[in-house]
C-alpha cells in the first residue's frame, strides 16, 4: 500500500515537472515569437517591442538564455530610442524652417532688408542644427542628412550674402544647392517622421523662374534698374480675382517678380508721377496677347504691391532713390498659359515658365 502511494506521488511529481518545464518552454517560444514580430523598427513599434520586453522580463534567468532573438530586442530597443531621438532633432529643425519660411513671407520694404531678415533666420537655422551633434545619432543615413542639410544652409547664406547684386550666386547658392536641397530633404524626413511642415511657403517660392539679370532702362521720369525674379500662380488669389469679376473659370491670378532699384528720378505722390512697369516694358502669353495688369492690392508673398503696374500706388511699393524693393504685379493669365514672354523696352526680352 505505501508502496503504490509512493509509487503515486512519483507519478504526479513527474507530471508537474513535466507541465512545469512545458509552461516554461511555452513562455520562452511566446518570448522569441513576440521578438520576431517585432519586425523592422519604427516609430509605430512601441507597443511590439514594450510587449516583448514584458515577456521577457518575466523569464527565469535560465529560460532568457533560451530566447535565440534576446539580441533582436535589444537592438529593436535601441533603434526606438534612436528614431525619438532623430525626431526630436526633425522637428526641432521643421520649427526653424517654418519660421524662416514665414520671414521669407513678410513685405520687406526693400530687397536689401529682405534678404538680411531671411539671412538671420537660416543663420537660426544653422544653430539649431549645431545643437544637435551628428555623432550623438547611431543611424548613418541619419547622419547624412544632417550633413546634407547643413550643406544647403550654407549654400543659402552664401547666396543670401550677395543678393540681388549677383543674380549667377543667388541663382546657384540659395535657390539650387540651398533651399531646392533643403526644401526635399525637410519635406522627406517630415514624412519619416510623422511631422508636419509648412513647407508651402518655400515650394511658392522655388514656383518662381530664377533671378535674371539686371536691366537699366530710361523712362521720362527717369533711370530704373529692373531684375525681373519670375512669374508665378497663387491659387488663393485666384479665386479673389474671380469673386473680383477680374477673372474667369478658366483663368489665374499670377505674379510678375521684379527688384525695381536705382531710380534716379523721384515719383511724386501724384498717380500719374508714378513709374509703371509699361514704361519699362510688357508681358504677353504664348499666343502673343499682351496682358493688362490687374489694378487689386493683391500681392506675392515677400512682395510689395505693384497693383496696376505702377510703383508707389499701394503702401510700402514707391521706390525712392538708392532704395531697391522686391515689386509684384498682378496680371489675370489663361490656365493653359505655361510660359510669359517679358519684353523690356530696350529690346531685350525673357521667356518665364508659369510656376504653380
Amino acid at each position: 500500500m505505501h508502496r503504490c502511494k509512493r509509487l503515486l506521488a512519483s507519478i504526479i511529481g513527474l507530471a508537474l515537472i513535466a507541465g512545469t518545464a512545458a509552461c516554461e518552454g511555452s513562455q520562452v517560444k511566446e518570448t522569441t515569437e513576440a521578438i520576431s514580430s517585432i519586425g523592422k523598427v519604427s516609430l509605430s513599434s512601441k507597443k511590439a517591442i514594450a510587449l516583448a520586453r514584458q515577456k521577457y522580463d518575466t523569464l527565469s534567468s535560465e529560460d532568457k538564455q533560451k530566447v535565440s532573438n534576446a539580441g533582436t530586442l535589444k537592438k529593436a530597443s535601441r533603434r526606438y530610442e534612436g528614431l525619438i531621438k532623430e525626431q526630436r532633432c526633425v522637428k526641432n529643425l521643421i520649427d526653424a524652417f517654418d519660421k524662416k519660411n514665414s520671414v521669407m513671407e513678410e513685405t520687406t520694404g526693400s530687397a536689401q532688408n529682405w534678404a538680411k531678415r531671411t539671412l538671420q533666420a537660416v543663420s537660426d537655422e544653422k544653430e539649431t542644427l549645431s545643437n544637435h551633434d551628428a555623432s550623438e545619432f547611431v543611424d548613418a543615413s541619419f547622419r547624412e542628412f544632417l550633413k546634407s542639410y547643413d550643406s544647403s544652409l550654407q549654400s543659402q547664406q552664401d547666396g543670401l550674402g550677395r543678393y540681388p547684386d549677383d543674380a549667377d550666386a543667388y541663382n546657384s547658392k540659395f535657390i539650387d544647392s540651398g533651399l531646392k536641397i533643403q526644401n526635399k530633404l525637410i519635406t522627406e524626413e517630415a514624412k519619416e517622421y510623422a511631422l508636419v511642415t509648412l513647407e508651402q511657403t518655400s515650394q511658392q517660392f522655388l514656383g518662381k523662374d530664377s533671378l535674371s539679370k539686371a536691366v537699366k532702362i530710361d523712362t521720362s521720369k527717369g533711370q530704373v534698374e529692373v531684375t525681373v525674379e519670375g512669374f508665378a500662380i497663387r491659387p488663393e488669389d485666384t479665386v479673389a480675382l474671380q469673386q473680383f469679376g477680374e477673372a474667369g473659370d478658366d483663368q489665374e491670378c499670377g505674379y510678375l517678380l521684379l527688384i525695381v532699384k536705382n531710380i534716379s528720378h523721384p515719383v511724386s505722390d501724384d498717380y500719374s508721377g508714378h513709374i509703371r512697369f509699361d514704361e519699362i516694358g510688357t508681358i504677353s502669353d504664348e499666343e502673343g496677347v499682351q496682358r493688362t495688369s490687374s489694378d487689386s492690392s493683391l500681392k506675392y508673398p515677400g512682395y510689395e504691391c505693384g497693383g496696376g503696374a505702377a510703383f508707389g500706388v499701394y503702401p510700402e511699393s514707391d521706390v525712392q532713390i538708392g532704395e531697391t524693393k522686391r515689386i509684384s504685379i498682378p496680371y489675370v493669365v489663361n490656365k493653359s498659359t505655361n510660359t510669359v514672354r517679358v519684353q523690356m523696352n530696350d529690346d531685350s526680352f525673357l521667356i518665364l515658365p508659369v510656376g504653380r
